[in-house]
């Protein structure tokens, strides 16, 4: 029964994992990408039915990760909702929305999802002038690079970043209201730029000597450990 799951999976990531490479542009998955879709979306399966819905979520978008697809994005979002992670499944909608704009089942789903995110979150439209990928708050946001997406944040302050090939990045601070709209445009920096950023020393910072504990520093005199090695557990990096 497991094998054949795992075909059924397989036979529909590689028809519907085709479909979006040839709506989208981008390359068709390799068959070790299909192979490992597959079993990923068996294992979001199995977990949605246990109600493990973070777990099963992680597993929906590992699969589309790998060999993008309608069917794994749309359990990614119903998996995420009924988790209580609305942020994250108006998200994932606004994504899947992107890629596939006339699939019945996502045009079903959207309109519930949709209506709470606008009253409870923050959607924040997000432009690059290169495709980008795109974290929030040290978390990265699914999906491959984009020029466009659509974020919906809880209410707070945050940090977006955006980041490009060569370690290339930046970053916007915003302040998400509930029920608020915003937007948010990055530009990659130049390969110049962003190898002089690289090569600029950061300035030391001046420990105070009066929180020094003085048996952590007659502990270092006695192992001769150079103060890079403890200023961690200091507090002081």
């Amino acid at each position: 029964m497991r094998a054949l799951l795992s075909l059924t999976a397989l036979a529909l990531l590689l028809s519907a994992g085709a479909s979006a490479s040839a709506q989208d542009g981008s390359a068709e998955p390799t068959p070790a990408q299909v192979r490992a879709a597959a079993e990923a979306f068996d294992q979001g399966r199995e977990a949605y039915k246990a109600e493990e819905y973070v777990e099963a979520a992680e597993h929906f978008e590992k699969a589309d990760s790998n060999a993008p697809s309608t069917p794994a994005i749309e359990l990614a979002v119903r998996a995420r909702d009924k988790a209580g992670e609305l942020d994250r499944a108006a998200t994932l909608l606004a994504l899947a929305l992107q890629r596939h704009p006339n699939d019945a089942n996502l045009l079903k789903l959207a309109p519930d999802i949709q209506k709470r995110a606008s009253e409870k979150l923050f959607e924040l439209t997000a432009t690059c002038d290169l495709p980008c990928d795109l974290a929030v708050g040290g978390r990265i946001m699914h999906g491959a690079p984009s020029t466009l997406r659509t974020l919906y944040l809880q209410p707070g302050a945050l940090t977006v970043r955006a980041g490009w090939s060569d370690n290339r990045s930046d970053s916007k601070e915003i302040q998400a209201e509930a029920a608020g709209k915003g937007q948010v445009s990055f530009v990659a920096p130049t390969l110049a730029a962003a190898k002089n950023m690289a090569k600029e020393p950061s300035e030391p910072v001046a420990a105070d000597p009066a929180t020094l504990d003085p048996n952590k520093d007659e502990a270092l005199k006695r192992s001769g450990l150079d103060c890079r090695q403890l200023c961690f557990s200091w507090g002081l990096a």
